[in-house]
């Protein structure tokens, strides 16, 4: 199946049908975003490492995503050669590297460099582990499959990364997330080596023009969904520090919040399409503007917690329709490689823009915007499914 110049190689479709491939992509993503996932705690150790002020923590956020999001653009060429496993292994060994020479970084410009040279190769790893994920035979199963595992994942590494912290300092917990990005080149191997011959297995929209169009609308739902989510997630660890709520109990509350967004992914999975695309949407953003009330200047560890199940609960149930929108109007697999892209440049505008406005010792700003942007989300999101809605409620509820 190797082509000479290494491009337009395509595996068989049922390689991508295998519980095997699932699986291996599932945890690729997972390793490769680690740093994402306990966002948060991140920043705050950077922060205490660097002495970083409430704006510098925003920008550090955003250099993360912008090379996160640069990477995972590279998956509209990777999709097309017939080296994957190879690109992982080398992918996540320059992230892993990149990411080890912070430590021995002295100047505050070092360490964005940095960062933002891990973040591009983690974000090619990461991307093509999703976009393997998003040409699965069920999406929407296998993107919320894909985060019960990341965030089961993430809430076990979010508890015990404080105590690691604590007992090596900053080196131990930094080379601890080089390790999970070691460990999702090697899960690498096990993946096709070549993308599956044609467009999205699950495409509904047949008229190509349309599928471009409402394609485009889910990809940017998408994008301003995950705006509003990071506007208020990379300052959680800040917001519990500014209401006087120690780094454990902060640490204990995203832990147990990422037990509630396993809730959410799984609610996802279960599901699949029997409420369609919208309605679940709708609801989850209920329940992340409910959350971000109770983070409003949190008076308690108590207010703090429920805002933080809330808000996990209600992203990560959406995260996965809006995702299977993009992919249901995806003719030629363009669209399902844009979906990390995607979701990057909301990662990215959403702690710049939180930057921007928040003021002193207050993140209520970013809170703000987090609100607007789920809000304001639903609507393109509402215009990309609706030639969906029909065939996505006929779909059989078989596995």
């Amino acid at each position: 199946m190797d082509s000479p110049q290494g491009i337009s190689v395509v595996a068989p479709a049922d390689a991508f049908e295998r519980r095997s491939t699932l699986w291996a992509a599932v945890l690729v993503a997972t390793c490769a975003s680690m740093t994402v996932g306990i966002l948060p705690l991140v920043l705050g150790m950077f922060s205490d490492q660097f002495s970083l002020s409430l704006e510098q923590t925003g920008v550090l956020a955003t250099v993360g995503q912008v090379g996160f999001g640069l990477g995972s653009i590279s998956v509209l060429r990777l999709r097309r050669i017939n080296a994957w496993r190879k690109t992982l292994f080398a992918a996540a060994g320059l992230a892993a590297f990149f990411n080890a020479l912070t430590m021995f970084a002295d100047a505050w410009a070092l360490v964005l460099t940095l960062q933002l040279l891990s973040g591009i190769a983690g974000g090619a790893v990461y991307g093509l582990a999703v976009y393997i994920v998003g040409r699965t035979p069920r999406p929407e199963k296998a993107f919320g499959l894909m985060y019960v595992v990341e965030l089961a994942a993430f809430s076990g590494f979010a508890a015990f990364f404080p105590l690691l912290r604590g007992f090596g300092g900053f080196p131990w917990a930094l080379n601890s997330l080089g390790a999970f990005l070691l460990a999702a080149g090697a899960i690498g191997w096990a993946l096709p080596e070549h993308d599956r011959p044609g467009g999205s297995p699950v495409n509904r929209v047949s008229h190509a023009r349309a599928a471009s169009m409402h394609g485009g609308m889910g990809l940017l739902a998408l994008t301003v969904f995950q705006l509003g989510i990071l506007a208020v997630w990379a300052y959680t660890e800040r917001i519990g520090t500014l209401s006087g709520i120690s780094p454990q109990d902060i640490g204990n509350a995203i832990a147990i919040a990422g037990l509630a967004g396993i809730a959410g992914a799984g609610t996802a999975a279960i599901l699949d399409l029997r409420a369609g695309h919208l309605l679940p949407a709708v609801i989850a953003t209920g329940a992340i503007v409910t959350g971000n009330s109770f983070l409003w200047s949190p008076h308690s560890y108590s207010a703090f917690l429920l805002g933080s199940c809330l808000f996990s609960y209600g992203w990560l149930l959406a995260i996965p329709y809006y995702m299977g929108a993009v992919v249901a109007s995806d003719a030629t697999g363009a669209l399902t490689s844009l979906l990390v892209p995607a979701q990057t440049v909301g990662s990215v505008g959403g702690p710049l823009i939180a930057a921007l406005v928040v003021a002193g010792a207050s993140a209520n700003p970013a809170i703000v915007v987090s609100t607007l942007g789920c809000l304001a989300a639903t609507v393109p999101l509402a215009m990309a499914v609706r030639p969906l809605t029909r065939s996505a409620a006929s779909q059989p509820d078989e596995e």
